[in-house]
């Protein structure tokens, strides 16, 4: 028999001998004896799982001879351990490509799925619309942003605050010789509305200026400088992206009817006497009950720096045309009496009373002050009580504009109202009756009242708007108060606890005044039960009492309703949902054929080298 030399190489795994050995054996020896020698003359243990292959990577028969493969492979052979391939195969499976694929379908399923429901869940839900308003008062302005459902309800935006900014400085009447000043902090209060309401919303936006008293007073007696006011004012507005399209009715000089009315609007607006319910923010509903009328509604007194109004529901009388206001507000009509009282807001008839004392002294001096509190004396200039346009019918002629009047205060509670009521002119002849003061037509007073403003913080000084008081506060309990007050010594006055202490030695005065104008001019009495019937607030469920929005509400009819968007209708969510769930079932079948295909590859392997091994068994 003839020997032949071949060689063998060693693919085996990393930490199993390497490198290649040269062996000479009989040529008819089988692959069997090969492998067996290759490992007994190398010192490798022998494992079932060895095979030879060729340089090709074809496998070789254990049963075959040496010299069959040399003559069809040539001397060079590779010795292998197929068991790590067994482990390398079942590694490879893991990672097929349906699990992929079975990954992909589950992703897109589950965010399809979210993403519609997403969707679905737009539909029907609330768009809010915005309006923004600044109040611009005898004493300051302040900005308030309102927002509501942009459906509305009955053409009637049911609006609520969404935010405000009390604008730095004084009123803008104030503001004749330094305009650059006031359009520098009006746009501070802008920048904060433009951030409030949302940028999508800017555009549809209306927003609004009301100067009241104050302006009134300046535009009759120097129209050019108001007017200087409101193109400050109207410029400024107009660097923001709100809706400004009619500049000069959108900011303006309103009537005292007009903050007389939107008062009384707002009134009874938040304590629902309109049918409907303020709603919060998130969400109105829509279960309201329009059953009121106006014999439903309150009536509401506003006394502010320079003026003062009333306004309420008559009952079903016949109202001189100039008193009456006609307005529709969520689908039903009202006929209100409304007057304002120029000069009679706070700061101008204490103008007008220390006009009245000096005026009876004879412009002296030094004047006594009945209703100043005893041992408290207040320096007047002269250009500060007579250079106003309320008083111009005291002014006297042939004094220095240099003078300082004193007012000596005398606790003199008595004089004090007799003097109060001199600023009422109680005899003018009432051409429409019956009539308050000054010619001026008011019916008889009717349903319930709200006082704010002025009328709280007085009220409020004299311990009289506890919820044990108010709005069971007797007539004679106001009186017995204010006499009270009004004869006390500035000893004794000025201990007394207020959070505007500066207003200690007006107090007197101005709860005089209070009483005058409500019991003898506008006629509340207890006889009739009507004083009874007035609240003095301040605010109402949270909000604070004032013209600006019931001017919203009121010129939100003018303002589109906005139908609340179908993102996804019914039918194509169905459809959709049904085509995701279908992605994900065909991941769950994805990932069930990845592991068959998993289990089928490492089968096939194993069962190839079972009849291998047996072979090789056999040959050992």
């Amino acid at each position: 028999m003839e020997e032949v030399e071949v060689t063998v190489h060693s693919n085996l795994p990393e930490g199993e001998p390497q490198g290649t050995f040269h062996i000479i054996l009989n040529e008819n020896s089988k692959v069997s004896v090969l492998i067996r020698k290759v490992c007994s003359d190398n010192a490798i243990p022998l494992k079932s799982s060895y095979v030879l292959r060729n340089k090709d990577g074809h496998e070789l028969n254990w049963s075959t001879s040496v010299k069959e493969n040399v003559q069809t492979s040539g001397k060079e052979f590779y010795l292998w351990n197929t068991a790590e391939e067994v482990t390398t195969t079942g590694r490879k499976c893991d990672c097929n490509i349906w699990w992929f694929i079975g990954g992909i379908s589950l992703v897109i399923g589950i965010l399809g799925l979210i993403a519609i429901i997403i969707m679905f869940l737009q539909n029907g839900k609330t768009e809010y619309e915005y309006g923004v308003v600044m109040d611009a008062g005898s004493s300051h302005t302040t900005l308030y942003v309102y927002k509501w459902s942009g459906e509305k309800y009955k053409d009637t935006a049911l609006a609520v605050q969404a935010d405000f900014c009390k604008v730095s400085g004084p009123s803008i009447s104030s503001y004749t010789n330094n305009l650059q000043d006031l359009a520098k902090h009006l746009e501070v209060c802008l920048d904060k509305a433009r951030n409030t309401v949302p940028a999508d919303k800017h555009a549809t936006t209306p927003i609004y200026l009301g100067a009241t008293a104050g302006m009134r007073l300046l535009h009759a007696v120097n129209t050019s400088q108001s007017e200087a006011i409101l193109s400050v004012i109207r410029t400024s507005i107009k660097k923001y992206p709100f809706m400004f399209n009619n500049a000069t009715q959108q900011a303006r000089i309103i009537s005292g009817d007009e903050e007389g009315l939107y008062s009384w609007v707002t009134s009874n607006y938040v304590t629902g006497s309109f049918g409907v319910k303020k709603p919060l923010l998130q969400g109105a509903g829509k279960s309201w009950q329009m059953t009121a009328s106006g014999d439903g509604t309150v009536g509401a007194m506003d006394l502010g720096g320079a003026s003062t109004q009333m306004t309420f529901y008559p009952g079903s009388i016949a109202m001189p045309p100039a008193y009456e206001k006609d307005l529709t507000l969520f689908g039903l009509n009202y006929s209100i009496y409304t007057h304002s009282y120029l000069c009679y807001g706070v700061n101008e008839i204490t103008r007008k009373y220390q006009a009245l004392l000096i005026k009876n002294q004879n412009y002296t001096d030094t004047v006594s002050n009945p209703c100043g509190p005893l041992g408290k004396n207040i320096s007047v200039p002269y250009t500060e009580v007579f250079e106003a346009p309320c008083t111009s019918d005291s002014r006297p002629s042939g004094i220095d504009r240099n003078t300082t009047f004193q007012l000596v205060g005398e606790s003199d509670n008595a004089m004090c109202h007799q003097t109060v009521q001199q600023l009422f002119n109680m005899s003018t002849v009432c051409p429409q009756p019956p009539c308050t003061f000054n010619g001026t037509y008011q019916p008889k007073v009717y349903g319930k009242y709200y006082a704010f403003s002025n009328f709280y913080y007085v009220m409020e000084f004299l311990n009289l708007t506890s919820p044990k008081m108010s709005p069971e506060t007797k007539l004679s309990d106001v009186v017995e108060a204010v006499g009270t007050l009004c004869e006390k010594p500035w000893s004794e006055v000025r201990y007394m606890k207020t959070d505007i202490k500066y207003l200690l030695p007006e107090f007197c005065f101005r709860g005089r005044y209070i009483l005058t104008l409500l019991h003898e001019a506008y006629k509340f009495d207890d006889d009739d039960g009507s004083w009874r019937k007035i609240s003095f607030v301040n605010n109402l469920d949270g909000t604070e009492i004032g013209w600006s929005l019931g001017y919203m509400i009121s010129q939100s009819v003018h303002v589109a309703a906005v139908t609340p968007k179908t993102v996804l209708p019914l039918t194509t969510f169905i459809l959709l949902v049904l085509l995701f769930c279908v992605f994900l079932c065909l991941s769950v079948g994805f990932a069930i054929h990845a592991i068959k295909s998993r289990k089928f590859e490492t089968k096939g392997k194993y069962q190839q080298l079972s009849t291998t091994a047996r072979a090789n068994y056999g040959a050992l």
